[in-house]
């Protein structure tokens, strides 16, 4: 896997299979999800993300990682948290999120 952890975050690259990894890795957890609470496997890097210095970049994820991202996060019925500011949302993400 290529990928750069920092902190326990992991930032992936292009086809790198991070995001399917994470959310695949939390099958075991899924036991301890239910009403009142849920597992959060992190934030989603969909369009353009902030990053640690606070500065902004697209997303390192092609857009089929993207939507994988996206679903998987979905059935594991996770908090949806963007990792972007709304405002500079993208058509493509935009469709992603809200189809």
């Amino acid at each position: 896997v290529h990928a750069k952890a920092d902190a326990d975050v992991v930032v992936p690259v292009p086809d790198s299979g991070v995001p399917a990894a994470i959310g695949f890795a939390q099958e075991e957890l899924a036991p301890f999800a239910g009403p009142g609470h849920w597992n959060d496997p992190d934030m989603l890097v969909l369009g353009v993300t902030a990053g640690w210095e606070g500065k902004t970049r697209p997303t390192r994820l092609s857009q089929n990682e993207q939507i994988v991202h996206f679903t998987q996060w979905s059935m594991l019925a996770s908090p949806l948290i963007l990792g972007f500011d709304p405002s500079t949302i993208d058509a493509f993400t935009r469709r992603v999120v809200r189809p």
